[in-house]
């Protein structure tokens, strides 16, 4: 049996062939899929045509498919880092070489074995008094380290031994200082001490920048051999910084950062050697086929996007539901009454309906319950969250009506089934305008408004009135 994979800008699930179905459908597909004549289907197996049938084709457009996650490297196990204090000795971690440590599946095919380093506990941040005074450690010894690309320091002071990254000038024997402080007049700070980063002047070279107070040492930037972070302004009590890739971002003035560029600078110039030299160091090489965009390709360029404001944490990552089942989640919903309101004559007073909806489904409802007569027409609330199992009640306010009411009167809910590790502690006007809000595919219930006379009934459709149609946003 042979494993045929199809790959022309489409995939299709893996099917088994025989040999000689194997060599024709790879003839087939030389010319076209779709070609495959109904001559030649009978030459191939009753299995092989019920793969073959474009009824039957399970076709994915890459075009369309999710960007990828995170490129989770899987060097080594940090997970018994979480319940053991820190130390400064060598520990024993165990290597992944790329295999995920929950199912031992192969993930990263780039990460190896190679020779056994002592795995050495990087203290990242920094954190000292915040009432002006100042936290020092002696720098002990700097050494190179097999894990980081930066050279690492051993510093003592009176919480104990700790390594951190070392700076391109520091030495045994240097005292570097800390400070969580917030001074009203902007410092100019030595190389080594750490500072937050609104208390340094603009033009400071800094290394080990919090994106955000407190964030993990994964979201810390500048931890490469070499590299820095250049303070560039303060707007809007933001800390404007420039990334080595030129761009900028916005970040609070209490994040800390190192003032100085880091160690190493000759980093990105060492030779290898020999591709034996990257296998002891747990580098697996790739085939040698992909080649980078290099100069045939052109020059591009492109505007530096703008600034980017940083203010805590990212989102929650969406969950792995399908759109289908989202949609049937919105679709759950149940309102009352269902698809018409029906006002009788007169209309020189307000008329209050209400509308009750209910949510069946297991997931948050976001919603927003808009009309397109909002001058005559008003909706409270507007925007909101039902719970799981929970429902709301719409008040719906029809003002006074003047002369022949309109025809085309309605009243639009507007659905979104939200996954569930987001939080509804977001406002919910404000979760519509973002961007994951609005690839979902939002369920309408569209409610009609029907206006009947004295007699009860329709009034003559020669005459309507003239009503501002924004139903959407």
């Amino acid at each position: 049996m042979t494993k045929l994979f199809v790959n022309a800008g489409c995939k299709i699930s893996q099917v088994n062939f025989s040999f000689c179905d194997a060599v024709m459908i790879a003839t087939f597909l030389g010319r076209s899929l779709w070609q495959v004549s109904l001559r030649c289907m009978h030459a191939l197996s009753s299995k092989t045509q019920k793969v073959l049938r474009p009824s039957s084709l399970i076709i994915t457009n890459r075009r369309f498919l999710p960007k990828p996650g995170p490129n989770i490297q899987y060097k080594f196990d940090l997970t018994p880092l979480k319940c053991m204090p820190y130390t400064h000795k060598p520990i024993k971690i165990r290597r992944l070489g790329g295999r995920n440590p929950e199912t031992g599946k192969k993930v990263n095919q780039r990460v190896g074995g190679g020779y056994k380093f002592d795995w050495l506990w990087i203290s990242f941040r920094r954190i000292g008094p915040t009432d002006g005074t100042f936290y020092e450690e002696k720098v002990i010894e700097v050494r190179r380290d097999g894990i980081q690309t930066a050279f690492i320091a051993l510093v003592a002071g009176t919480r104990g031994r700790r390594w951190i990254l070392a700076t391109e000038n520091m030495k045994a024997g240097d005292v570097i200082k800390t400070s969580c402080h917030l001074p009203r007049i902007l410092i100019k700070a030595e190389e080594g001490d750490s500072w937050p980063v609104g208390a340094l002047v603009p033009g400071t070279v800094v290394n080990s920048v919090e994106l955000y107070p407190g964030c993990p040492d994964e979201r810390i930037l500048a931890k490469n051999a070499g590299t820095s972070v250049i303070i560039q302004k303060r707007v809007d009590n933001r800390v404007v910084i420039l990334l080595p890739n030129k761009h900028e971002l916005r970040i609070l003035p209490e994040c800390m950062a190192t003032v100085g560029r880091l160690s190493n600078v000759n980093r990105n110039k060492e030779h290898w050697g020999s591709m034996n030299m990257k296998r002891r160091m747990g580098i697996r090489q790739g085939s040698g086929l992909w080649h980078r965009k290099d100069g045939y390709c052109g020059r591009k360029i492109h505007p530096l996007p703008p600034a980017k404001t940083v203010d805590g944490p990212p989102g929650p990552v969406p969950e792995n539901y399908s759109k289908e089942e989202l949609k049937r989640a919105a679709q759950s919903v149940e309102i009352n009454p269902k698809e018409e309101i029906i006002l009788q004559a007169p209309y020189d007073n307000i008329k209050i309906i209400e509308i009750n909806a209910f949510n069946h489904s297991d997931f948050h409802i976001l919603y927003k319950f808009r009309t397109n007569r909002p001058d005559g027409v008003q909706i409270s609330p507007v925007y909101g969250y039902i719970k799981p199992g929970d429902g709301e009640i719409f008040a719906v306010e029809f003002l006074p009506i003047t002369g022949i009411p309109p025809f085309t009167d309605r009243c639009t809910l507007h659905c979104v089934a939200l996954p569930k590790n987001y939080s509804t502690s977001t406002r919910p006007r404000d979760m519509w305008k973002k961007p994951v809000v609005k690839v979902m595919a939002a369920e309408r219930k569209v409610i009609r408004i029907t206006y009947l006379n004295e007699a009860g009934h329709l009034y003559p459709k020669s005459v309507e009135a003239v009503y501002d149609d924004r139903d959407d946003d």
